[in-house]
């Protein structure tokens, strides 16, 4: 409990993302390694090429891989949740770690970033949980994003640009399709 305590501190810190480089060390070293980054000096913003290994991950432009749009800006879609419950250690450590490469992104290389989340309020196990508690739909999922997104915040995650639902754009995914 007390490093999950510290964890969550360390998360809330502004600067934890800035620091964290993936290493091929044992765990208990990453463990050391947040909580000190937690401690740091957080004044040194440059980027540091990480020890360890080539993990093959690279952020590309999927629709023009050759091309930006705009220099200086990344535009980046990426699934939000489906909101029919409370989110899990899973989504925090999903989001944490799009937050990480979003900040890198800003801090280090200074570049825009606009970040589309797509949040799922229509769906199979949607309607059945709304079915089960009795409840509409529609109430279920705003009560479900709107805690994800402040779970999310608690752990200092950046919002979202902008977070589509997919009821508002049912029209556009038909053509889409």
């Amino acid at each position: 409990m007390f490093f999950m305590h510290n964890l969550f501190e360390c998360f809330k810190s502004k600067y934890f993302v800035t620091k964290f480089v993936l290493s091929n060390q044992p765990r208990i070293y990453l463990r050391n390694y947040l909580l000190q980054s937690c401690r740091g000096n957080h004044t040194d913003l440059h980027w540091k090429e990480p020890d360890g290994y080539e993990t093959g991950i690279s952020i590309f432009n999927s629709l023009f891989p050759s091309k930006t749009l705009q220099p200086g800006t990344v535009t980046w879609y990426n699934c939000g949740p489906t909101v029919y419950d409370s989110a899990h250690i899973g989504h925090a450590v999903c989001y944490v770690k799009l937050d990480i490469i979003r900040r890198i992104l800003q801090n280090i290389f200074h570049l825009d970033v606009i970040q589309v989340t797509g949040v799922t309020d229509i769906d199979d196990k949607i309607l059945k949980k709304a079915q089960e508690l009795n409840v509409n739909a529609k109430n279920l999922t705003q009560h479900y994003e709107k805690e994800f997104f402040h779970q999310m915040s608690q752990l200092n995650v950046l919002p979202p640009s902008v977070a589509p639902r997919v009821t508002e754009n049912i029209p556009q995914i038909i053509i889409l399709h």
